[in-house]
């Protein structure tokens, strides 16, 4: 019984948060009062690993699989993939309220952008980052000084976890209250269903989130 838009995304890493972002935007413009979005992915296939190989972007600490997945470590060496699934419901505020659904967190806004720089490299600058977050930022209303946390997507890698915390640091500056992690050190990377995974996490953690 599900009959507004119905569509699938696939924008790698960033499929999940394109889907929460755009099912947003159709209850937003009052297409829909309740979506259902987020993602899944099962990439543990000959094809999906052998892509990442190519790239060099795995880790390859097969025989300390504890030391693996480490996002920001001195000596990380790349990411660990895994597979998952993260659903959520978004629904107009006062639809929520009438039919006395449990609201669990509000979304306020998100932003796209794109480095236009590599296929897998990240801007030197972090400029696609730097972009998102202040767009994200003005979407949603709310001031840098008040984001007391943030999941990075950092995913292990050498250079794009480093571009990533320097991108946050210039957005946010010296805030003592902001609190930084990335869910991957327990997930690996879910490729297209790590936006959907967290999206959970940072719901579960009672903050209101920023995509």
């Amino acid at each position: 019984g599900w009959m507004g838009p119905n569509y699938s995304i696939s924008t790698a890493c960033a499929t999940s948060n394109f889907c929460i972002l755009n099912a947003a935007n159709h209850i937003r413009r009052g297409e829909a009062d309740v979506m259902l979005c987020g993602g899944s992915d099962a990439p543990l296939i000959p094809i999906g690993l052998g892509g990442f190989v190519a790239c060099r972007a795995l880790s390859q600490r097969n025989s300390d699989p504890t030391k693996a997945s480490r996002p920001w470590d001195m000596d990380r060496d790349g990411f660990v993939m895994g597979e998952g699934a993260g659903v959520l419901v978004l629904e107009e505020l006062e639809h929520a309220k009438q039919r006395g659904a449990t609201i669990y967190a509000e979304f306020l806004g998100g932003s796209f952008t794109c480095d236009a720089y590599h296929m897998t490299e990240p801007h030197p600058e972090g400029t696609g980052i730097t972009l998102c977050i202040e767009k994200a930022l003005a979407d949603s209303g709310v001031a840098r000084e008040e984001i007391n946390y943030v999941n990075a997507h950092a995913t292990s890698t050498q250079s794009g976890d480093l571009k990533e915390y320097e991108a946050i640091v210039r957005c946010f500056g010296q805030n003592p209250q902001l609190r930084v992690n990335s869910t991957k050190s327990m997930t690996g990377h879910l490729i297209g269903a790590a936006g959907g995974i967290e999206a959970v996490a940072c719901i579960q953690v009672r903050s209101s989130c920023l995509l």
